[in-house]
C-alpha cells in the first residue's frame, strides 16, 4: 500500500486514495463489527469485487461532483444483440475501446443521469454545489491513538462538509434510521475532526462547522432532501470513532484480530420487538 504523508491533497484519484495507507471510516466500520473481517479485507487483501449498487453509487458521485471525469472513467455499453455474430463483434470492439473504464448498461446510465439531475436541479443542493471542492483527500495523524486516519469528503463548501447519499427513502424518519444503521453519525464526527485538524495547520483555526447530507432517492421521482448532522449526532459519532480507533491501535500493536464477540461464547436473545409479536396470534386463527 502506498504511504502518503499527513496533509491535504487535491490531486489524488479515488483508486490511489483507497489503496493508500491509513484507516478510513469504512475500516473503522469493520473494526466495530468484527476485527477479523477488517484483517481479511485490509491486511490480507481479500477485497470483494464492487457490487452493482456500489458501482452505480460511485458513478453517481462522479456525475454529481466531477462530471468532467465521467466519460473518462465510465463507458456505456451499446445495446446490441450479443447472441449474433455482428453483436458479439460490436461488443468486443466496445470493450477494447473502453479498456480501463467501468462499463455501465444503458439502464444504469439513465438512472445515474436522473439521480444526478435531480440533485443538480434541487434549489438547496444546487446552491451548495455551485462553489466548492470535490473529493479532497485528507490524511491526519490522530493525536490520541497515533494512527494515520484518512477521509475524503465528497464536497467542501465554505464551512460545510457535504456528503451525498443515495437511498430508497429520503424522508427524515427513514434517513435517521439509515444514519444509525450505516454509521453515518460516525462519518460526520470523524470527517469534521480530521478535516479541521488538517486545515488548522494551514489556517490556524478550524474551518468546518457543519456536516451536511444531500440525500436522493434512487427511483422516480428521485426526491432530494438536505439535512445537517445535529450536535448530538456529531458528539455520538466522535465518541464512537475514538473508541474504534483506540481498539484498532491496540489490535494492531498486538497483531490480534478476533472474530465476533471476541471469540467468546455469549448469550443471545430475541430482538427487542419480538415480545410484541410472540403470543399475539392473528384473530383470524382464533
Amino acid at each position: 500500500m502506498k504511504q502518503i504523508e499527513p496533509g491535504i491533497y487535491r490531486d489524488i484519484d479515488n483508486n490511489t486514495y483507497h489503496s493508500s495507507v491509513g484507516i478510513s471510516k469504512s475500516g473503522l466500520d469493520l473494526i466495530a463489527k468484527c476485527p477479523a473481517l477488517y484483517k481479511n479485507r485490509y491486511i490480507d487483501g481479500n477485497r470483494p469485487e464492487p457490487t452493482k449498487p456500489m458501482i452505480i453509487g460511485s458513478a453517481t458521485h462522479t456525475a454529481v461532483f466531477e462530471p468532467e471525469l465521467f466519460t473518462k472513467e465510465y463507458a456505456v455499453a451499446p445495446q446490441v444483440n450479443r447472441r449474433t455474430k455482428e453483436g458479439k463483434a460490436a461488443y468486443a470492439a466496445f470493450l477494447e475501446e473502453s479498456e480501463g473504464k467501468t462499463v455501465l448498461t444503458a439502464e444504469d446510465n439513465e438512472q445515474i443521469s436522473a439521480i444526478a439531475g435531480a440533485v443538480r436541479n434541487h434549489p438547496l443542493a444546487a446552491a451548495i454545489l455551485e462553489e466548492g471542492e470535490a473529493e479532497t483527500s485528507i490524511y491526519h495523524l490522530e493525536e490520541f491513538s497515533g494512527e494515520l486516519v484518512k477521509v475524503r469528503p465528497d464536497w467542501m463548501h465554505q464551512d460545510l462538509i457535504v456528503d451525498l447519499k443515495t437511498t430508497d427513502k429520503a424522508g427524515p424518519e427513514d434517513f435517521s434510521r439509515s444514519c444509525f444503521n450505516f454509521r453515518y453519525y460516525v462519518q460526520a464526527g470523524l470527517y469534521l475532526d480530521m478535516a479541521n485538524a488538517a486545515f488548522r495547520k494551514d489556517l490556524g483555526h478550524d474551518r468546518f462547522n457543519n456536516f451536511l447530507f444531500i440525500v436522493v432517492e434512487k427511483s422516480e421521482p428521485y426526491q432530494v432532501a438536505v439535512y445537517f448532522a445535529d450536535p448530538e449526532m456529531i458528539d455520538m459519532g466522535r465518541a464512537e470513532y475514538q473508541q474504534n480507533l483506540d481498539l484498532y491501535a491496540r489490535l494492531k500493536r498486538e497483531n490480534q484480530w478476533p472474530g465476533y464477540n471476541n471469540d467468546k461464547i455469549v448469550p443471545i436473545a430475541l430482538p427487542y420487538w419480538a415480545a410484541n409479536r410472540i403470543g399475539n396470534q392473528p384473530e383470524i386463527y382464533n
